[in-house]
């Protein structure tokens, strides 16, 4: 027993032995677990530098061309875990895509420059000055025909519902077509529980009831209706549709972890499969985002 215990955590912790099926199902388990690193690329950093970011304890900055984009995506890194499902996939990569910002849109605006702040991006006045940073990039970019937000509040007073809505005021005033994505479920907790894992049989229960999804379009749609109300041309993506059914709401997809890590990030499977269920929504509600 000590001699198979032995070989079984030699497996796990010393890259596996390439000759054991054990070894290549621990690899592929550990592999899907891995969030897609697009925080930032050289490409992204060169073309729009903001030094002020180099205080900052994370920062969202990618573009898979050097060239303007005409897709930004904006919010914190639920709107950057997007980037790499839309950047591959067939029916939106032809994008230049352009992922920048790290505060979702409608948190406070602080002009006060002695504001104190932490290694949070969004304390103190970052949040204004990130705002006016991306604001000038829009401006310089004409290029730019879509924005897709997401990270937003589940639940949101007016204060901050009227302050996205001046938001999409200068987006749509740039000529851009907005798309909101509604906040997807996210369960801040290690799920690898609900995967087959070698020399492990036994999942968790990894389905949650579809009254999560439910309480967040409740939640959520306060905001919708007002801002369908004063800008009828944004568009609300449900990407939840992609894991909820009437069955409740699955934390895997094709048996594959819809998380990349305990933070509720999409895995890079997830993200490429949310990028597809936009297409389908596109096709039908901003069908031109599709157009090469």
């Amino acid at each position: 027993m000590v001699l198979v215990g032995s070989v079984g955590y030699a497996t796990f912790h010393q890259n596996g032995l390439p000759n054991r099926t054990i070894a290549a199902n621990a690899a592929l388990f550990m592999e899907q677990f891995d969030s897609p690193n697009h925080s930032q690329n050289a490409r992204c950093l060169t073309r729009y530098p903001f030094p002020e970011a180099d205080a900052y304890g994370w920062w969202f900055c990618a573009a898979n061309r050097d060239q303007p984009p005409s897709l930004i995506l904006l919010g914190n890194s639920f709107a950057n875990h997007l980037y790499s499902g839309l950047a591959s996939s067939p029916q939106t990569g032809h994008h230049s895509i352009l992922s920048i910002g790290a505060c979702p849109l409608g948190t406070e605006q602080i002009t006060d420059p002695g504001a104190p702040t932490t290694v949070h991006p969004c304390s103190g006045n970052r949040p204004y000055r990130q705002a006016a940073f991306i604001d000038n990039i829009i401006r310089s970019n004409t290029s730019i025909r879509y924005a897709i937000i997401d990270g937003l509040a589940q639940k949101m007073d007016e204060a901050r519902i009227q302050q996205i809505s001046q938001r999409i005021d200068f987006f749509e005033a740039q000529g851009i077509k907005v798309v909101i994505f509604v906040p997807h479920i996210a369960v801040p907790r290690d799920l690898k529980g609900c995967y087959h894992r070698p020399l492990k049989t036994k999942l968790a229960q990894c389905q949650l009831p579809l009254s999560m999804k439910q309480a967040i379009d409740d939640d959520f749609a306060p905001f919708v209706n007002q801002i369908t109300e004063t800008h009828p041309n944004v568009g609300f993506f449900d990407q939840n549709e992609v894991f909820c059914k009437q069955e409740g709401c699955a934390l895997t997809l094709d048996n594959r972890p819809i998380f990349g890590d305990s933070f509720g990030h999409y895995s890079a499977y997830a993200s490429e499969q949310v990028a597809k269920r936009f297409a389908e929504w596109a096709a039908s509600h901003t069908p031109g985002i599709l157009q090469k």
